[in-house]
């Protein structure tokens, strides 16, 4: 065995004294972290908290409606698909919608009118 193998050995055992005593003088948070730091789903959880707490300190960055308006006549419009292609240019849309009051029943019923394309627009200003 030659002096080179030797201290190539040697760094091993130094290295895990070094990182018993950078564990024994680590404050209690420095410890969690480094726990945390191991476990993957953890992360991907806090960074989705994050993520969360992101759209809660700004709300109206995120809000697709006035939260002071509200339209009880389109409470319960039926849900539409969006259709990202128009005429085979990327233009997203919805169908629009068209409402009747039964006469017998007094409630609203919703059809949804294919001729209408309602656009929809990303960064738009207002809601």
């Amino acid at each position: 065995m030659s002096t080179s193998e030797a201290v190539e050995l040697t760094p091993t055992p130094l290295k895990k004294k070094d990182n018993e005593e950078r564990i024994s003088v680590a404050s209690n948070w420095t410890l969690i972290w480094w726990r945390f730091k191991k476990h993957r789903l953890a992360l991907i959880c806090g960074v989705v908290l994050i993520v969360l707490y992101g759209v809660v300190l700004v709300p109206d960055f995120f809000a697709t409606e006035d939260p002071e308006f509200t339209d009880a006549l389109q409470a319960f419009m039926p849900p539409r698909s969006i259709q990202l292609f128009d005429d085979g240019q990327v233009s997203p849309w919805v169908p629009g919608v068209t409402g009747k009051r039964n006469p017998t029943t007094r409630r609203m019923e919703w059809q949804i009118d294919p001729n209408v394309k309602v656009p929809v627009k990303f960064f738009a200003t207002g809601y």
